[in-house]
Order: C-alpha cells, then structure tokens, then sequence
C-alpha cells in the first residue's frame, strides 16, 4: 500500500503535549515552559511566555480540567510575535527619541550658553559653522526615522520599473559624495534593461542607502565597484567596497534598527543605524533578500535580490 500525502496533524497525534512544545523555551532560562514533572506536578503556571524554534514570542496559557475519572490540561497558545515586534519597535523610536536626536540639540543649547558666558567668545562664523553641523545632524536624524517609519508602515506605489537605470542614478547622485572622499564608484556589469514590479522611490532609496555606506567606509583612492545582473528568476544589483568589512558573527545585527558595528573604529563618521534597516526593510517587502558577504578586512559586499517580472 502506498503512502499518502504527509499530514502535519496526523504526524502529531499521540504525541505527549510536552514533547509537541519541546522547543518552546523561556527566553531566560532557555528551559522548556512544558515538563512531564511540572504537568504531573500541577505546578505549570496559569500564563507564560517563550520562544520557539521558528523565533515567534509564544503565550502559552494552561487551565486544568476533569472529565468524569480522568484529570487533564486545556493548554492554548496565542502568537505574540507581532505585539512584541510593535513593542520592542515603540523602545527603539523612544531611545532614539530621548537620546539620539536630542544629542545635536543639546548641543546647541551647550554652544549658545557657552558663548554667552565665555570671556573669548567663537568669531561668528565659526559659530554659524557649528551650530550649521549639529542641526544638520538632527535633520538628518530625524528624516533617517521617518523613512524608516513609512517603509515600514506605508503602503507601497508599485509600477513597472527599470533597475538598470535606477542603479545608473543612484551611482550618479552618489558622484559628489565619492569625489568628496577620493573614491571612485563603477558600473562594471549591467544589462540594457531589468524590469522588475516596484515603487520605484523606495527601491532607489535602499540602493543609495547602500552606495552611500559604501563611499562612507571606503578609504581614499579605493573603487566601490557596482553590477546588476540576473540569478534564476532574480535581479541580483550587488555593490561591493575596499572598507574595513564585518565580521561575520555580526552581520544579522547589521540591518536592526540603530545598529552601528564602527562606532570604535570610525567615530567620525555620523549616523545612527537606520539606513540598512530601511534597504532590509524595503527589498523584503518587494519579495525579495538582502546578501551580505564580508569578513574583517576584505571589505564589504551588499547585495539586493528583487524578483525580475514576468516578462523577463
């Protein structure tokens, strides 16, 4: 006799509930929330939470109950997941909030209050200067948040686009940005057109956010080298820099949000993590993945994958 498509829930029938749950663990503890030794003991709290395999927040709620001779346990899960994901994304803009773009502002306040006090007080322009850097830097904070926000959140303006062509722009906005830094910026491999469904500001938006931290990290007289090309259904547009690359143990918490891995190393360089956030962000919702390949020295390779259409 033949076997039969697979079943998930037959799979699962008989089992004892503690070994269905085993992967449900306490977040501290990392303990299974369900025992045979808690469940025989009756000591199972009436709520508690963890996480599973998959990483999804879990409450599990236990009730007992009697049937007729037999005594048993009414256990339901709810996925938190989303909640938590909301909450731990509410702690993030309030820090932000409270520290980050309240940082240039102090600043400010600082600098005005020592000029008035100070017995040799900054010449005028230096002071327009300064005060110029720290509100650009509060701008630029501020603008960086709500990018995010609205990638996150927004609904999407989707349309027929070219990649190649959103690749060229992007690689010609960044043409100051490079000079400035002495680097040069290449489009060694692209086709003549690769059309993908898209918003078309958001996906340019990620593709700039990645060139910029490229030219960022890229010592002078070094080249960021850019392609596009096809992988199976795919528009691969990687773009790669001669920086101080990333460790691989660190490269999940590269696109969380404020995560910055060069405070140490590069404190001159400004920023406050929300830039691949947002490229994370913006190719995911198109359908598509972000690519890392990186080590501590060799520099840095980023690479945006969004599906190709129909037609190609």
């Amino acid at each position: 006799m033949g076997l039969g498509p697979f079943d998930p829930q037959s799979a699962l029938q008989g089992k004892p509930i503690f070994l269905v749950l085993q992967d449900l663990q306490d977040a501290h503890t990392l303990q299974p929330l369900l025992s045979p030794d808690k469940l025989l003991a009756g000591q199972t709290p009436a709520q508690s939470e963890g996480h599973d395999a998959q990483g999804r927040s879990l409450l599990m709620l236990c009730k007992p109950f009697t049937e007729f001779a037999n005594v048993g346990w009414l256990i339901t899960l709810v996925d938190m997941t989303e909640i938590r994901r909301a909450l731990q994304q509410r702690d993030q803009a309030l820090h932000f909030i409270s520290h980050d773009i309240r940082a240039p502002n102090a600043s400010i306040l600082t600098l005005l209050e020592m000029q008035r006090n100070s017995i040799e007080p900054l010449q005028g322009d230096e002071l327009l200067k300064r005060i110029e850097k720290y509100a650009q830097a509060s701008l630029s904070m501020a603008e960086s948040f709500v990018r995010l926000a609205s990638a996150q959140s927004h609904e999407y303006r989707v349309a027929r686009l070219d990649l190649a062509s959103v690749l060229q722009d992007a690689v010609d906005d960044a043409w100051t940005q490079a000079r400035n830094q002495g680097v040069s910026v290449t489009i060694f491999q692209t086709p003549g057109s690769a059309t993908c469904l898209g918003d078309r500001p958001l996906v340019a938006r990620a593709l700039a956010n990645v060139l910029n931290n490229a030219i960022k990290y890229s010592p002078a007289q070094s080249t960021v080298q850019c392609s596009l090309c096809a992988r199976g259904p795919n528009w691969i547009i990687s773009v790669r820099d001669e920086g101080p690359g990333i460790d691989r143990a660190q490269h999940d918490r590269l696109f969380k949000p404020f995560s910055r891995l060069h405070d140490q190393t590069h404190p001159n360089i400004s920023g406050v993590g929300l830039g691949l956030a947002l490229v994370h962000t913006v190719v995911k919702r198109h359908g598509g993945s972000l690519e890392l390949e990186s080590a501590v020295g060799q520099g840095a390779e980023f690479r945006l994958v969004l599906p190709a259409s129909a037609s190609d």
